[in-house]
């Protein structure tokens, strides 16, 4: 454990005080929301024609739901549903023209239907496969031929120069295939991409991901109730849903991301300091009906409606704020492991709102929801070592910086910035003036300005 005095924190942040600094682990960054075209394509395939490809009843719903969702969001989406190969190779093609004629363009990409891993044309490497409805495939060699590949997806998405990319995939349902030369492999394969996407896949690899009994799969429930979250990052988003999912089904269906965005990406507006993880738009008329199913399906045990409704106690915009109950909703979901909530209870320790003010406590709920790669309290618990957890062993900078570089891997700006301060003061790792710069520069395109002037302060630029 490395101990270094608080002024040596004061002095990679001269301007800022011992209050002020512990202040900083109560809230996450704050970004500015670069208003950019937004362009989606949403395909829904459910009437599979006979043979091993089963006819599946969500997918038009899935359809129909997260183009509307999309829609009030501000994307434009083109939609299609039960469609052939030349149907979807047609949709892709547009897609392209589309994004190609808005450069720096936010992409959305939906499928929900059956989907299999299978080679390659090359038959070198593993492809994902969306299949479409009268595909006729029987063996794993006709799915580069009668099939979507996710690779010419990500192709596409490449070469249109898109400012950013969301790929989701609920199409991990039955392999259909009558001959394999491998056995059934269920599910799709992890597939890796080129930076600048969010690939997130409704089962993890080579698990199959229900088609639910609902009107719509048990992943896209919730991928749009949380879709428009306010305050929350993409990467945020999905591990709320991935989450969710997990605990809707108990632990039957994992949700897997894979992330390798330049850039933070806000899908309803500018991060904030306690994790909101619903965000439908509501008029005013609109707020008692919401807020008594939202609290019936918190005290049926639903971790997401108990979250949000302890945001809105805490904030008071919808609800009479109320601490003593934003705390009670917080650790009924907390205590079911909900990353959201464990957050959330951390920021309340640490603020005294509702509770004592307990900084060990707060560093427990944080250290909780970071192990499960919540980005926004790996960079609070990274704060909460720059100035010690209040059981008196002091600032620990090697525990700090091994957290921010979780979170900034995750895209968290602040941490990248603080990561950048801690490399040119040696603080917990070694110093090292070119990491410090690689890292303040990824601050700045993650979208902390303020990491310029530190290249410029510090003699880096």
């Amino acid at each position: 454990m490395s101990l270094i005095p608080i002024a040596r924190v004061l002095r990679a942040a001269p301007h800022i005080g011992i209050l002020s600094l512990l202040s900083l682990f109560l809230a996450l960054p704050v970004y500015g929301q670069v208003q950019q075209p937004r362009i989606a394509l949403v395909i829904g395939n459910a009437d599979y024609k006979g043979g091993t490809w089963g006819a599946l009843h969500s997918p038009r719903n899935d359809a129909d739901k997260v183009e509307r969702t999309l829609s009030r969001m501000g994307f434009s989406v083109q939609k299609v549903v039960d469609a052939d190969l030349s149907v979807m190779d047609r949709a892709l093609t547009r897609f392209g023209e589309e994004l190609r004629a808005s450069p720096g363009a936010l992409a959305f990409f939906y499928f929900s239907g059956h989907g299999v891993q299978a080679p390659d044309r090359s038959g070198a490497d593993v492809d994902n496969f969306l299949i479409p409805v009268e595909a006729g495939l029987e063996a794993e060699v006709d799915a580069p031929y009668k099939a979507l590949s996710l690779r010419r997806i990500l192709d596409t998405l490449s070469s249109s120069r898109v400012g950013g990319a969301v790929v989701v995939l609920d199409a991990c349902r039955t392999n259909g295939f009558r001959r394999s030369s491998k056995g059934t492999v269920l599910g799709l394969a992890s597939i890796e991409g080129a930076r600048g996407f969010l690939v997130a896949y409704a089962a993890q690899p080579n698990r199959t991901a229900a088609d639910g009994t609902a009107s719509l799969s048990p992943y896209t429930q919730r991928l749009v109730e949380l879709l428009p979250s306010p305050n929350r990052s993409v990467v945020d988003v999905f591990i709320d849903v991935t989450q969710a999912v997990e605990f809707d089904t108990h632990g039957d269906q994992q949700p897997d991301v894979l992330v390798r965005l330049r850039r933070n990406i806000f899908l309803s507006g500018p991060a904030g300091g306690v994790a909101s993880p619903v965000g439908q738009a509501r008029q005013v008329n609109d707020t008692n009906e919401y807020f008594d199913s939202l609290k019936k399906r918190a005290q049926g045990g639903d971790v997401v409606a108990q979250c949000e409704l302890g945001v809105s106690y805490l904030k008071g915009t919808d609800l009479s704020r109320d601490y003593s109950q934003a705390v009670f909703w917080f650790r009924l979901a907390a205590n079911a492991g909900y990353a959201c909530a464990q957050h959330n209870l951390g920021v309340m320790h640490a603020n005294g709102w509702g509770v004592k003010t307990n900084l060990p406590e707060a560093t427990s709920w944080f250290r909780k929801a970071a192990d499960q790669g919540y980005p926004g309290a790996q960079d609070a618990l990274a704060r909460m070592y720059l100035v010690g957890d209040g059981t008196g062993r002091g600032a620990d900078y090697v525990q700090a910086a091994k957290w921010f570089r979780r979170a900034a891997e995750n895209g968290v700006a602040q941490s990248a910035l603080w990561l950048g301060k801690l490399y040119d003061d040696g603080s917990g790792v070694t110093r090292d003036r070119a990491q410090a710069a690689s890292w303040f520069r990824k601050a700045i395109e993650l979208g902390a300005e303020e990491a310029q002037g530190e290249l410029v302060r510090r003699g880096l630029d």
